[in-house]
């Protein structure tokens, strides 16, 4: 289930640009895949192959993000069978194209936005077809899924459905984005919180009633920030309309920001005057009146706006600009 305890995590990076290109897939082949078998979708094309990826990886999962020349994939009956892996797979398409093969012969081809969801317990191959391949991938091991989806089969699952999706999936690429200029400690915590959130999504598509649940308290905080900053601008951003995107009471949205010690509105509001506050202190190019900047994150009212703004930094909007004015000139 999600916690929030603090794990032990390892991170690496690897790219095949630095070797000659001759031994390029080789290296690749040897070192990136994790829990699959990997070969030339071409093999007169071995010396154009380019690859690169970077992970992170703890005990409670593991997330990567790989881009590839094309290339073939595959975990086998041998494969499946040597490693006993059992985990449960995201992957996050970003780029490319690829057609994956299942223990039915089934196919099903992944294209750019799109978020599916893999049972590594089970034989499969996935053919990346695309010149310049990229996908996030996360993987949960079993028990913690299990016990979300409460006895639930996975294949009962769809991806493209689930409510929450779109959030996991913006959680994934900030992940990514940000993962190489983080600290251990803050990998730690950032890929915590993408697996909370990930857990979240599937207790969602399970269409049991999981937002009411403790062990949906983390996800669900994760999915709410994440929905937050992206609708800031917006004056209609309430706890109704946040608790009604995310599928669960506003009575619960409200016991799960406590649990962290604010207030829906209280947090809303902060975080609209920390970016107002930025924005007055790192200006980019002609500076917005003031009126017009509180309105473009989400104050409707300016005299509200900067009576807010003084009690919470002590000083008026205006005054804040002033000053990063004259520290500006002074670096200069």
């Amino acid at each position: 289930m999600p916690t929030s305890a603090k794990f032990r995590c390892h991170y690496e990076a690897v790219d095949t640009v630095i070797l000659p290109a001759a031994q390029r897939f080789e290296f690749w082949e040897a070192v990136v895949p994790r829990r699959t078998e990997v070969d030339l979708a071409d093999c007169s094309r071995v010396s154009e192959f380019q690859g690169k990826a970077q992970g992170v990886s703890s005990a409670a999962g593991v997330f990567a993000e790989i881009y590839a020349s094309p290339f073939l994939q595959q975990r086998s009956h041998r494969l499946c069978q040597r490693d006993g892996v059992d985990d449960i797979h995201f992957v996050y398409v970003l780029n490319g194209r690829g057609t994956r093969t299942d223990i039915s012969d089934a196919r099903r081809i992944s294209v750019p936005g799109t978020l599916n969801l893999l049972d590594l317990s089970q034989p499969a191959a996935v053919s990346w077809i695309g010149e310049n391949n990229r996908a996030l991938h996360l993987s949960l091991p079993r028990p913690i899924v299990t016990a979300a989806l409460g006895g639930r089969a996975l294949d009962s699952i769809s991806m493209a459905s689930a409510s929450l999706a779109p959030m996991l999936q913006a959680q994934m690429l900030e992940l990514a984005e940000i993962l190489p200029s983080l600290n251990t400690a803050a990998r730690s915590v950032a890929l915590q919180i993408t697996i909370d959130m990930a857990i979240t999504v599937l207790m969602l598509a399970t269409d049991r009633d999981s937002c009411d649940m403790e062990q949906g308290e983390d996800g669900l905080f994760a999915a709410a920030r994440q929905y937050i900053l992206s609708n800031i601008a917006s004056p209609a951003l309430t706890p109704d309309r946040i608790a009604a995107r995310l599928g669960c009471s506003r009575a619960h949205l409200y016991r799960v920001f406590a649990h962290h010690g604010v207030a829906v509105v209280e947090y809303i509001r902060d975080i609209r005057l920390q970016l107002c506050r930025t924005a007055l202190e790192r200006p980019h190019g002609q500076p917005m009146p003031i009126g017009d900047l509180a309105f473009s994150f989400g104050f409707q009212d300016p005299t509200y706006f900067a009576r807010l703004f003084k009690r919470r930094f002590g000083c008026s909007p205006q005054e804040m600009r002033r000053m990063a004015g004259r520290t500006t000139a002074q670096s200069d």
